[in-house]
């Protein structure tokens, strides 16, 4: 990656995001895609066995990891499930869902599709941090799961 800090905060400021390039493989995507929907389409008991909250007294939606479910009342097309993946979620969902192979066959397909986003973010939050010091640590700490996951989402 060739942005800096500067870079990033001026296309932030232009168009309220920053295009950060990431190669990533189509046929490695649609086998994700593929996975997850079909992880989706187990009934409602077995993907709500795959959550839990990092903080789970707290009401914050950021912390919910795994499978999860949001719906306004405007309709169908409001409804929508995602799925937060992680590091965490990816050791404690091969424990507690080694009798699905729905779930497992799609942690295996996203697994490195993770790896891939987890390495640009860090490529990003490296750059940030040469003017905001400590934020790399934030982020990624070093004596326990990095604070962010990939969401999958379909409606």
């Amino acid at each position: 990656m060739n942005l800096t800090a500067a870079d990033i905060r001026q296309q932030i400021l232009d168009r309220q995001f920053a295009a950060i390039s990431c190669e990533l493989d189509r046929v490695q995507l649609e086998e994700i895609i593929q996975k997850l929907f079909v992880f989706f389409a187990l009934p409602d008991e077995v993907k709500n066995r795959f959550a839990f909250k990092l903080k789970p007294n707290e009401e914050e939606r950021g912390h919910e990891i795994g499978y999860w479910t949001r719906s306004r009342a405007n309709g169908n097309q409001d409804n929508r499930g995602y799925f937060h993946y992680n590091d965490l979620a990816d050791e404690r969902f091969r424990i507690e869902g080694a009798d699905c192979p729905e779930l497992l066959a799609f942690m295996d397909a996203v697994k490195p599709l993770y790896r891939t986003a987890e390495e640009k973010m860090k490529e990003v939050v490296r750059a940030l941090d040469a003017e905001h010091t400590g934020l790399y640590d934030l982020f990624f700490p070093a004596d326990q799961y990095p604070l962010l996951f990939l969401r999958l989402l379909a409606y």
